[in-house]
């Protein structure tokens, strides 16, 4: 998890330019502003990075970020209303993450299993599984959506079936927003496949 500065100033950027990325027809876009020179670059725009970096903020202003409090609120009015404001271009942008999240996460998942490849990436790579969560209430309740659900419970249930249970991999300020019960990927870690 970035430091709070870091993440205000980076959903600030983001949420400046929602408007234009969901009108516009790119997926991954590429933020105007940039960090500073000694923090790591920022992300591009996605619903899925935004809804994720909104969690992050909400976990750190209970803890080092109560002075941001209304700094905070005002930003998930922006988000909100943005997302209101341009409801059918929201869940346009929202069906394409998932279409796009779903790829990225068999992609890693496929290359685990069969190879044990990037085993130690799995806490970055579970992102993608988690937006899934983020993404499916912005996007229209259709059929592709549904196939995209099912898509993603078989492969939780892949997961599931190979993992190690232990304790919540991420930031432990992000636990309560995470529980066990729905994230449970986010508890423990696959097993890495013995070689053949």
């Amino acid at each position: 998890m970035h430091p709070g500065r870091y993440n205000l100033d980076l959903a600030q950027c983001m949420l400046q330019e929602l408007e234009a990325y969901l009108l516009s027809k790119e997926l991954f876009w590429p933020l105007g502003c940039k960090s500073t020179r000694n923090d790591p670059p920022y992300p591009r725009l996605t619903l899925g990075n935004l809804a994720l970096l909104l969690v992050e903020l909400d976990s750190q202003e209970e803890g080092s970020l109560p002075a941001q409090r209304p700094q905070l609120r005002a930003l998930h009015r922006t988000y909100e209303k943005t997302l209101d404001q341009w409801r059918v271009a929201t869940e346009t942008k929202a069906a394409r993450e998932i279409g796009a999240r779903i790829r990225l996460w068999n992609t890693y998942l496929e290359d685990f299993f069969r190879e044990g490849i990037r085993a130690g990436s799995y806490p970055y790579e579970v992102r993608n599984r988690v937006m899934l969560e983020h993404l499916y209430p912005l996007a229209p309740q259709d059929d592709q959506i549904r196939q995209y659900r099912h898509q993603v419970a078989a492969l939780d249930g892949k997961l599931l079936d190979r993992f190690q249970p232990g304790n919540f991999i991420w930031d432990a300020a992000l636990q309560n927003y995470y529980p066990q019960g729905q994230y449970p990927f986010l508890y423990g870690q696959p097993r890495i496949p013995r070689a053949q």
